[in-house]
């Protein structure tokens, strides 16, 4: 060994020995975490289709950012007066965001909360308790309905499609709150935020009509809307536990909710919306008796409100959600903060291996949704892995509903999705954040070249994984067993009795699976296995649509992965990718942040990609995914410790990389830099004084 090369090894030895990889937080912690990661495998040159995220200059968060008067698309009712009683006095009306479970409420209420008003949640004040018991809206200034008598509201017949006609006239109340449940920029149908701005009405001779512009996100969250007649008795304030059953216990969560006096609701509509195509479907309940049931369902934006396959009563609600206008979300700290955006952007790709794990930052940030770490609203970032070749794993994302399931199928959702030739993905992880408190919360999936295993019966041998809960108490999320608040009953692997359809748990899914394939009864987790941990606090990288691409090599914040390799499916050879890019809530509707890239700023494919089902990146120029780990196919080791390729670290992976690197042979470009120089040497030593990959 030359004297440079033996000063080099020792520096770097004494430097390394007994030093600790980079903590899971979300970012470069430091300039020595920094040089583990190396430089960027990839950086993004496409400006986000799905909000800039930084401070607004000024910024009120008292103020609503926006024109709510100015939005004329949303959720739109005919409603029969026989259905209401037959109304000859007066009608009051309160209508709300809730969360797909009816249980953690919005801030966006109509008539509005007082200015700078956050979610209520349920018990009040943000916090999630299951149900809805905790909140008085007496406890707030002002009254949370609306109240006219009927023979004063206009008269008019509009078509019911989901735009405003000119008719209704001015607004009976509008927004004064920035949404806390996601501030949708898709503008279309797939809307990735809810939001409502304005409350309408009108009558003619038969019908009430109500229309509520805004929109509804397309991951189910809840339009709430209560009506009293103020012609029966039989209305309830608060809520009552004798309220009829209707989508699948709605009253039952919103139990104990308290209204202004003066205001005892009759009647009860919801609905939510979500699928591909997207797609809504009401309920109703007659409050305080046993009438109330599904109504059917409706296309959202095909422009007539017509309701099928249930009892509609004669009632019709159209909705156009393609609504970007109007109030917008709050506003960020001027410096940034870890927990809040309100933007989705990715910015560049760090990795590098250690210790047995594959350590990944997405730098970048995530728009926060609404409602809870289990059933909430917000974009999400979904990546996918190709650890073991491209002969395994899917290509073509299996359709739907042959992978597992998990966060209401946001994963069948995209099946049909193809990426480039040369990818296959093996392993699938979707992260999503908001709330307040903030929490922050993964999805995981092992795919499977054809889809998830199962026993005879069709069952499932294959795991949904999930983990996270209150940023403050799991940073990072380790998926392990733990307090997390969805579901108490599914801490560990579920078993396999031969008849569950699908199975949940919050270890990481592969070693689970492994463990149920052993013994059905009896399935083990492993704590550890997959590590993440969010820092949203970026205001610079790529810029709005109407922007330009700044600093996106210079992010330093976003998503952070530590996987085990063999979690992850690596077979030890291949060279490990990854593709992903930012969806709406439930994942059908993908934005233009991709991995890999899309073309230049004349392509016509640079925007907002739409419907994730129907895409095929082998029609999109470049290539979208990107090498984490390898050179796939250039000849160089994917675990640098294993440099002479012998199948064991030893002292001869020491001299062969030297060998390479003193004549900067390309595979000795362990940091994948792009050049041959010292921290190279740094970055091969971090891997072999662990004794491996």
């Amino acid at each position: 060994m030359s004297m440079k090369r033996a000063i080099v090894t020792a520096a770097v030895l004494s430097c390394c020995a007994g030093a600790a990889f980079g903590q899971v937080d979300g970012r470069f912690s430091s300039s020595a975490e920094l040089s583990l990661y190396g430089a960027a495998k990839w950086v993004n040159a496409t400006t986000t289709g799905f909000g800039d995220a930084g401070p607004s200059n000024p910024c009120d968060d008292n103020g609503v950012g926006g024109d709510p008067a100015a939005v004329t698309t949303g959720a739109e009712y005919k409603i029969p007066l026989s259905v209401l009683g037959g109304v000859a006095g007066n009608v009051r009306v309160l209508a709300f965001i809730n969360n797909g479970g009816h249980n953690y409420a919005s801030n966006q209420f109509l008539p509005s909360l007082p200015a700078g008003t956050t979610n209520l949640g349920g018990d009040g004040a943000g916090n999630f308790i299951g149900n809805l018991s905790g909140v008085n809206l007496a406890n707030f200034s002002g009254n949370q309905f609306f109240s006219t008598a009927i023979a004063s509201l206009a008269t008019l017949t509009p078509t019911v499609d989901g735009t405003r006609d000119a008719g209704y006239g001015t607004a009976k109340a509008l927004q004064l709150n920035r949404t806390r449940f996601g501030n949708s920029t898709s503008g279309t149908q797939a809307a990735n935020g809810s939001e409502l701005n304005g409350l309408y009405m009108a009558k003619d001779a038969e019908n009430l009509y109500i229309f509520i512009s805004g929109n509804a996100e397309a991951s189910f969250n809840k339009l709430e809307l209560f009506i009293d007649t103020d012609e029966a008795t039989n209305g309830q304030n608060p809520i009552a536990t004798s309220s009829p059953d209707v989508d699948f216990g709605a009253l039952g969560n919103l139990t104990g909710l308290a209204f202004d006096a003066g205001f005892a609701p009759d009647f009860y509509l919801t609905f939510g919306a979500g699928n591909n195509p997207v797609e809504y479907l009401p309920n109703f309940a007659e409050i305080n008796t046993s009438n109330g049931g599904y109504m059917g369902n409706n296309q959202a934006g095909n422009g007539e409100g017509t309701l099928e396959g249930g009892n509609n009563r004669g009632i019709e609600i159209a909705l156009n959600n393609v609504n970007v206008a109007g109030v917008d979300a709050p506003c960020p700290p001027p410096s940034g903060n870890s927990d809040v955006s309100n933007g989705s952007e990715i910015n560049a790709v760090y990795s590098y291996i250690a210790d047995g794990f594959l350590n990944v930052l997405v730098t970048g940030n995530l728009e926060n949704g609404g409602g809870t770490a289990c059933d909430a609203g917000g974009n999400k970032l979904n990546l996918f892995f190709d650890a073991d070749g491209e002969t395994a794993g899917q290509n073509q994302l299996v359709a739907s509903p042959n992978n597992v399931d998990i966060s209401y199928g946001n994963l069948n959702n995209m099946g049909g999705l193809t990426f480039d030739t040369g990818f296959a993905a093996d392993y699938w992880m979707s992260i999503k954040t908001g709330g307040s408190p903030v929490y922050q919360v993964m999805d995981a999936a092992v795919l499977r070249t054809d889809g998830k295993r199962v026993n005879g019966l069709g069952s499932a041998l294959d795991y949904g994984a999930y983990d996270g809960g209150l940023k403050s108490a799991y940073n990072p999320v380790t998926f392990k067993s733990q307090d997390f608040v969805c579901n108490s009953n599914l801490f560990d692997p579920m078993p396999q009795d031969g008849f569950t359809g699908n199975l949940y748990t919050n270890f990481a899914p592969r070693a689970a699976a492994e463990s149920l394939a052993l013994d059905n009864n009896n399935p083990s987790g492993t704590p550890g296995l997959l590590n993440f941990s969010i820092d949203n606090s970026n205001f610079g990288g790529v810029q709005g649509t109407n922007g330009t691409v700044t600093d996106a090599a210079n992010v330093r914040t976003g998503f952070e992965i530590k996987v085990d390799l063999v979690e992850l499916g690596w077979d030890g050879v291949s060279c490990i990718k990854i593709a992903g890019f930012v969806t709406g809530g439930d994942a059908n509707f993908a934005s233009n942040q991709v991995i890999g890239g899309l073309p230049d700023q004349n392509s016509p494919n640079l925007g907002n990609q739409g419907n994730t089902s129907t895409i095929d990146f082998n029609t999109i120029d470049g290539q979208q995914w990107v090498t984490v780990a390898g050179d796939c196919g250039g000849g160089c080791p994917v675990c640098a410790a294993d440099y002479d390729l012998s199948g064991g670290v030893d002292g001869s992976d020491v001299e062969a990389f030297f060998s390479d690197w003193s004549v900067s042979a390309p595979c000795a470009d362990v940091d994948q830099s792009g050049g041959v120089d010292g921290s190279d040497v740094e970055a091969f030593f971090v891997v072999w004084g662990a004794g491996g990959c």
